[in-house]
């Protein structure tokens, strides 16, 4: 397995031909707790076979030469699982890890050069290969960039987002938002005036919302001993609603907060 450090303390290894970073070096430089971002990777795999193609189970010792569980993952897992992860700093990492990959694909690539093969008509085949996987490495990159400035609203730690937080990442005024989500017919008042969503837009529909119970206030024990606490019912608006809702709320002008 090749590797290759940055001045950045960025390790980017090559694996299978792919270029992969380890999940403790990225919690380590997002400042995230290892466990956590191991759940975070966990559920993007439950949540589509693609994950599977960008995350690598594997394992690493600590500095107590205790050996623990971890992924390796790809340029396009790096970009999905670190997308939420918001702030100037968080950004310059994000920058950071792209030219790190950008300089291991170039060194998987550089091992495989054309002039290496003798046959003429597979050494100018292998010529076109290496520069379609040159454009397609520079495309990727040209589409990272924009995203990590205007998608940090994909949070894969928590999946859903609050109104509240919802509203920050599409840029306009929570109570805008409701009241054209009202308006349109996403969301409507209970008896409790809670905002529920339409059954067709829930999660067991396209999963614009996912609906969960809150708790709050003060524990107790019952009489059985076990430890109950009171819920309230909350919508949440999911990844897939943010994308929708970032098209709609132009569509409606609402305007930028």
């Amino acid at each position: 397995m090749n590797e290759i450090s940055t001045d950045e303390q960025i390790e980017v290894k090559e694996q299978d031909g792919k270029s992969v970073v380890c999940s403790v070096e990225v919690a380590e430089h997002y400042e995230k707790r290892h466990d956590n971002l191991m759940q975070a990777i966990n559920r993007l795999l439950s949540m589509s076979d693609a994950c599977k193609k960008m995350f690598f189970a594997g394992t690493y010792t600590n500095s107590a030469n205790h050996e623990y569980p971890c992924y390796f993952m790809t340029r396009d897992g790096f970009s999905i699982l670190t997308m939420g992860f918001t702030g100037q700093k968080a950004l310059e990492w994000k920058v950071k890890y792209i030219n790190a990959f950008n300089k291991m694909e170039h060194a998987i690539l550089s091992h495989m050069d054309s002039y290496q093969i003798e046959d003429p008509v597979k050494r100018a085949q292998r010529w076109i290969e290496e520069k379609q996987a040159a454009m397609e490495v520079q495309k990727k990159l040209d589409v990272a960039a924009p995203k990590a400035e205007t998608y940090d609203q994909i949070c894969t730690a928590r999946v859903s987002n609050s109104f509240t937080e919802a509203a920050k990442l599409l840029g306009v005024k929570r109570s805008s938002m409701i009241e054209q989500l009202e308006r349109h017919e996403y969301l409507y008042r209970n008896k409790h005036n809670v905002l529920i969503p339409y059954a067709r837009y829930a999660e067991a529909g396209n999963g614009y919302f996912v609906l969960r119970k809150v708790p709050y206030g003060d524990s107790w024990r019952n009489r059985e001993g076990k430890i109950c606490r009171n819920t309230n019912l909350q919508t949440f608006v999911t990844m897939e609603g943010i994308h929708a809702f970032r098209r709609l709320m132009k569509k409606w002008n609402v305007r930028i907060a």
